[in-house]
């Protein structure tokens, strides 16, 4: 299902290093099914705008078995497969926001998609609204051909 994506703008010292790059996506990675997580990263790399990166966040334990799974992933150079210890969600979150090098960061599940023109609209949100810190959009259930088969929520 497209994933309704909530993006948070990062408040950190201006030190640290930044890129032209809109937003960062991360995928905390803990429970997944394989062609799932193929189908949520596909959708990323799917983006009408390639301003992004991608934050694969797997437990140190899981680092090979995600190397090996997504070899062509992550030879692109917008994408890191990041290592940690916390497994729950606010540990992800934390890591991503320490990780990430973009002022923006959105969470995808591994079991949903992003609508292709999402990182478009989110910079185009941006850009009409650049004192917003908080941007959220909805989701939508979709079949196994990726058509709409709810209304947005």
């Amino acid at each position: 299902m497209p994933a309704a994506v909530a993006v948070a703008r990062i408040l950190r010292p201006h030190s640290i290093p930044m890129t032209d790059d809109r937003v960062t996506i991360f995928i905390p990675l803990k429970h997944f099914h394989e062609g799932y997580l193929r189908q949520a990263v596909e959708s990323v790399f799917s983006q009408t705008r390639a301003d992004w990166r991608l934050l694969l966040l797997v437990h140190r334990e899981h680092e090979t078995l995600f190397r090996e799974l997504l070899p062509s992933a992550l030879a692109d150079e917008r994408v890191t497969l990041v290592a940690r210890e916390g497994r729950n969600l606010a540990g992800a979150y934390n890591t991503a926001m320490r990780a990430a090098e973009t002022e923006f960061i959105a969470p995808l599940l591994g079991d949903d998609l992003l609508a292709p023109e999402t990182v478009e609209v989110l910079g185009e949100s941006i850009g009409t609204h650049p004192d917003a810190d908080f941007f959220h959009a909805g989701r939508y259930f979709v079949d196994g051909e990726r058509r709409r088969i709810s209304s947005d929520y």
